[in-house]
């Protein structure tokens, strides 16, 4: 993240924290659309293309990628990210390769 241009109030180099509002006008189409496309050519690289089709069904789960700022869960409780993005990254991966059908058996 540029954090030398200023940032809304609850977003920091740490990511989104209990701060930020999401009154309007509020956009992070930007962020996450930079953030989707380096995750599907990263995915494309390592498995393949996969086309995405419309999908009009709602599924309550969806949920765009989302950094969290962890600082109060690390205040209040100690918790720390022991896991980086790259293992992260990794995990999901090899869940890919152990699982060739995962799209269709998540109904995508």
């Amino acid at each position: 993240m540029e954090v030398s241009q200023p940032l809304p109030r609850g977003v920091s180099a740490k990511g989104i924290g209990r701060d930020f509002t999401t009154s309007p006008p509020i956009s992070l189409y930007g962020s996450t659309k930079l953030a989707a496309e380096a995750l599907a050519l990263e995915w494309g690289a390592a498995f393949g293309a996969h086309r995405p089709e419309p999908d009009a069904r709602e599924r309550p789960y969806d949920v765009p990628w989302v950094a969290m700022d962890n600082e109060e869960a690390e205040r209040d409780f100690g918790w720390r990210v022991e896991t980086p993005i790259a293992g992260i990254l990794e995990e999901i991966a090899a869940h890919a390769v152990a699982n060739p059908d995962w799209l269709e058996r998540s109904g995508l």
